[in-house]
This record gives C-alpha cells, sequence and structure tokens, in this order.
C-alpha cells in the first residue's frame, strides 16, 4: 500500500527522507567510493603472498558494494520509468 498524503486534494504518494533521490544519490556515492576502497584491497591483498589468504574479506565488501549500488540503481531506475509513464501516457 502506498503512502499516500491525507492533507493533499490530489492524495500524492511521498516518499520518506531515505528514499529520495538525494539520499539515494548519496548512498551511490557512498558505495562507488568504498567499493573503490575495496578493488584497491584486492589489489593490495593479491601483491603479497602472505595475504593471499584475507583476499576475501575486500572481495566480500566489493561485493556488498556492488548489491547496493545494484539495488539503488534499480530502485532509482524504477521510479524514473513510473514518472516517464505517468508524465507521457496522458497526452
Amino acid at each position: 500500500m502506498a503512502n499516500l498524503d491525507q492533507t493533499s486534494v490530489h492524495r500524492k504518494v511521498f516518499t520518506p527522507w531515505y528514499d529520495g533521490e538525494t539520499a539515494c544519490f548519496i548512498t551511490m556515492a557512498a558505495a562507488a567510493a568504498v567499493l573503490l576502497f575495496a578493488v584497491v584491497g584486492i589489489f593490495v591483498a593479491y601483491e603479497d603472498t602472505a595475504s593471499h589468504d584475507c583476499a576475501w574479506v575486500p572481495v566480500t565488501l566489493a561485493l556488498m558494494c556492488l548489491w547496493v549500488l545494484l539495488s539503488v540503481g534499480v530502485r532509482l531506475a524504477r521510479r524514473y520509468i513510473v514518472r516517464f509513464n505517468t508524465r507521457y501516457s496522458r497526452r
């Protein structure tokens, strides 16, 4: 069930602050920075033969960052697709 603004005449759907576009873009930027950190960690872990056993840590971190980037990207894409369809389907 969508969150509807009960005070509005048009009953438009409101999104919470943590699901807004700005918060999604900030989340994606932070995840991209951590992904870069994880990729550097993967290269550093494979340079030294003694740290090959610990390479799973940056690999796991990189996979989790990719998952966050993918899920937030899909959320934003769906939002833009719905907005595009509602804007141009009324013509």
